[in-house]
């Protein structure tokens, strides 16, 4: 499991699997799968069961959560100053089987 600090910086291209506890009701926790791939520096597009759901975009100290399959058509559905909260937001959109 690897896990994205805010900063460190990958090589463009590169995926790493990243698994998030999500809390959920009654104290407990949900897990999400995802994949994390580099598209540019302060760009990560995020995968869950091979489908890219959204992407997470640094902007200064925040990180934007972005909807969409596409970096040039998403859409921000919400911020957060901590980057996996940023990926978990987008891990609401996975197709859970």
């Amino acid at each position: 499991m690897t896990t994205l600090m805010p900063g460190q910086t990958n090589p463009e291209g590169a995926q790493h699997p990243v698994t998030l506890r999500l809390p959920g009701m009654n104290e407990e926790f949900a897990v999400a799968d995802l994949v994390v791939t580099s598209v540019e520096r302060d760009l990560d597009a995020i995968q869950c069961a091979g489908h890219i759901v959204g992407y997470v975009q640094r902007a200064g100290r925040v990180f934007v959560s972005l909807i969409g399959e596409r970096a040039d058509r998403a859409e921000e559905c919400a911020q957060s100053l901590d980057w996996n909260a940023a990926a978990a937001r987008l891990s609401s959109y996975c197709a859970h089987p």
